[in-house]
Order: C-alpha cells, then structure tokens, then sequence
C-alpha cells in the first residue's frame, strides 16, 4: 500500500490497532554499532564454516584485474582489492588479520548471505567511485543501504559521510527511523518536532515505520499543542517532545544539573585556586627560564662574539700572510728580474767591450797593415832625432859645464883679485909669495907660467 493510497487518522482506535505491529521493519538490520563512537570497537562475524567450491556470474563494474579478494552476493561476484577493506573497516582488518587467504580464491569467495546486491553496489560505489568529483548516489534508500552496511562492518567514515548525505535528503520519518535503527541521536529531537509541527498527522504507512511507542508521542505533543488556542513556538515544541521522549530521565536530569552546578561551582572555585597557583608557579619558572635564556643568550652572543674575533683576527692573519707572501714573492720577481737584467746587461757590456776590443785589435791590426814602413820611417827618424837630441843635449851639457868652469873661473879670479885687492891695499907683499903682474901670487924665486897658473 502506497503513501498515497492511505488516509490519515487522529483517533486512538487506530492506534491501538496498530500495537500489534512490531516497533522495526522486517528487513532491518541484526548487526548494528551502538553508537559511531563504538564503530571501531565492534567485534568480527565468526568465519563462515568451509563450503564446497561456488560459483557465481562476474559483476559487470566491481570485478577488476588487481583484485585480491572476491565475495559472493545473490549469486554475483564482486572481484575488488582488499586494500580500503582493511584500511577503513575494524571488522574486515581483524577478519584478513586471522583469515589471510580469505576470499583470495576465485573458486572460494566470501559469503554475503544477508546483504542485497543494491545495498553492496552502493557500498562500492562510494569505495571505487567512477567520479571523484561527482557522487552518483543521489536516493534515500542507497544512502541508508550505505549507512546500514557501514555501521555493520564498520566503517566509521563511510558511516559519517553517509548520515552527512542524508541529513539534506531525508524525510522527519526517515530522521526517526534512521535515528532510533542507526543511534543517531542528533536526528531524534528535530524529526519529532518536525512532526509534531506539521499541518497533518502521521499517516498509516508513517506510523508503521515509527512504530507503537514514537507514534503514541508525536500524537501526544500533538494533543497537547490542539489544547492550546494559541500556536506553539518552535521551542516549546522541542521542550514538549524532550519531555515525553524521557520524563523521568528529563526529571533526573534536572535534578542532577543542579546537583552539577553545586559541584561544579565548587569544583570551580578549588580549580581557580589551582589556576592560580600553577600560574604563580608558571608565571615564576617562565621568569626563571626567561633569565636563564637571558643569560644562556648572553653568553651565546659572548661565545660568538670571541669565536668571531678569533675568526677575524684568523682571517687577518691569513690576509696578512697572505699578502706577505704575495709582497715576498713580487719582492723575489722583481730582485731575480733585476738580477736577470743585471746579468744580461753585465753579459752585454762584456759583449760589447770584447767586440769593442776585438774592433779596436783589428782597426789597430789593419792601422798596423797599413801604417808599418810608414812606421818604420818614423822609428828610424824618431831614433837619428834622439841621437842627434842625444848629441845635441851633450853638446848643450859640455857648454853648460864650460860655462859653469867659466862662471867658477871668473868667480875664482873675481875672489883672487879681492884677495890681491885687499893683500895689496894692506901694503904686505914681503912673504914667501910675490904678485906676478901676469899669473898672479907666485913664491918668491920661483918663476911659472901662465899655464901652470891656470892648471
């Protein structure tokens, strides 16, 4: 019986009459996670007992070449790699853990008794999408497929990205069913006062899928809201709804809050205390290591300050040696090039005073060649002028002497006339000696000549 097809009703008859139906759909899933936090925690299905050898037909899409693990649904066989399997699923990581060859064999896949070909196809859909970037699941129903089969074998990130695909889509009846079936609280309280708050009541295809107990509560909030002449807000509807979905709990709850406050404003009060403590304490190791930063810092840049002016005064003493090398060797190029050009000059002045000599030699060889009777001529002229020099200078010495002779000879007679002068003046002429009138004093008796006078 279609939606469509079914009236609605407002008395309770009716919904007696449904107390028989059960609270879920036949067809709703055994294994389910109690919550997303308890995805990981959920523990594997026992191994199927070995079977005989099965066969099935190959699925058109999901049987790829690098497949490495292959499972049977409804007679068609899902050929796909393991490697998302045991990345993102707790139960199929425990479960190739134990089992390693587990479905690796054509002939021996893994048996999926209670899922549907529809339900698996969507699961894979979202594991080996054809799109990345455009999602092909796009009902209700394959994302619930997706959401039921997630929660089972659990995967926590295909669960969440499921309810994410849901919540735009789903109906306040699909947010209550999927809600209650799935533990999806978050959904619970705003599909209620959705339904609570809409012109109509639930229908009869509406509150078999709600079941006996949430119907009773959307048609009490329901009643409640018709009491009252004036509409309900938004709030006050949720306030409703939280009410009957747990009065006790709600009463229990309130009760407790206070009690929470009590403790908490205590609880507070002593962490304000420690607060303040710790910061004291951290507010004076935070001094503490500032001043030991401080002077670790300090001596740091000390330490770099000496290592950098070891390392400039290293750097200048290469420098400088450096340099000094560089000064000593031009100092050694220029002295081995000035002693270079002493030599070549010394080895050219020797050069050119031998060729000077040897041109003299042979100007002088050649003056020789030239000049030698000239020269002999010469000699010869040279020798009878110093001969007759020689003769002349004899002859000029003979007449130089008898000039001398004859200077002494008119002295000495200069001399003798003073003597004879003077003997005659003093009037003695009675000795032995006689004034000759030619020759001069002579003994007396004694006659001589003028030549013996002279000699």
């Amino acid at each position: 019986m279609s939606v469509s097809s079914v009236e609605s009703f407002t008395d309770f008859e009716d919904l007696y009459a449904m107390s028989e139906t059960p609270d879920s759909l036949p067809n709703t899933p055994t294994l389910v996670a109690s919550s997303v936090s308890n995805i990981g925690k959920a523990s594997p299905k026992p191994p199927p007992p070995p079977s005989t050898l099965l066969s099935g037909i190959k699925h058109a899409r999901f049987c790829f070449e690098d497949a490495n693990v292959t499972f049977l649904v409804e007679g068609f066989l899902y050929c796909v790699p393991r490697y998302f399997f045991r990345r993102d699923s707790s139960y199929f990581r425990t479960l190739f853990l134990d089992y390693p060859d587990k479905g690796a064999d054509l002939a021996m896949p893994i048996r999926l008794d209670d899922v549907k070909r529809s339900e698996f196809d969507a699961l894979l859909s979202v594991l080996y999408p054809t799109h990345f970037h455009d999602c092909e699941l796009k009902t209700v129903e394959a994302w619930t497929s997706v959401l039921r089969l997630s929660t089972e074998w659990s995967f926590p990130s295909i669960r969440m990205l499921a309810i994410d695909r849901l919540l735009p889509i789903a109906s306040p009846v699909d947010k209550v069913v999927l809600g209650r079936t799935y533990d999806i609280d978050a959904w619970l309280q705003p599909g209620f006062v959705a339904l609570c708050d809409r012109t109509h009541p639930p229908t009869i295809d509406e509150a078999i899928r709600l079941g006996f107990r949430d119907t009773v509560l959307i048609t009490a909030v329901r009643e409640s809201m018709r009491s009252r002449n004036s509409g309900w807000s938004t709030g006050e509807i949720e306030r409703a709804v939280g009410t009957h979905l747990n009065p006790e709990e709600n009463e229990a709850v309130a009760r407790q809050k206070v009690d929470d406050e009590v403790v908490a404003g205590k609880r507070a009060h002593e962490e304000a205390i420690k607060r303040k403590k710790v910061f004291e304490e951290a507010a004076a190791k935070k001094r503490a290591n500032q001043e030991a930063a401080a002077k670790r810092s300090a001596e740091a840049k000390h330490q770099k300050r000496i290592a950098d002016e070891a390392a400039a005064k290293k750097k200048a003493d290469e420098e400088a040696a450096v340099m000094k090398k560089k000064a000593k060797d031009v100092a050694f190029k220029k002295w081995e090039a000035d002693r270079r050009r002493a030599e070549e000059a010394a080895a050219k002045n020797k050069a050119d005073e031998k060729a000077q000599k040897a041109y003299e030699q042979a100007i002088a060889e050649k003056k020789a060649m030239e000049f030698a009777p000239k020269k002999r001529a010469e000699e010869a002229a040279a020798a009878k002028k110093k001969a007759d020099d020689e003769a002349a200078a004899k002859k000029a010495a003979e007449d130089e002497a008898a000039a001398r002779k004859k200077e002494d000879d008119t002295a000495a007679i200069k001399k003798w006339e003073e003597d004879y002068d003077r003997k005659e003046t003093e009037g003695k002429n009675t000795g032995p000696w006689a004034v000759s009138a030619k020759t001069g004093w002579v003994r007396n008796g004694e006659d001589r000549n003028d030549s013996e006078v002279m000699a």
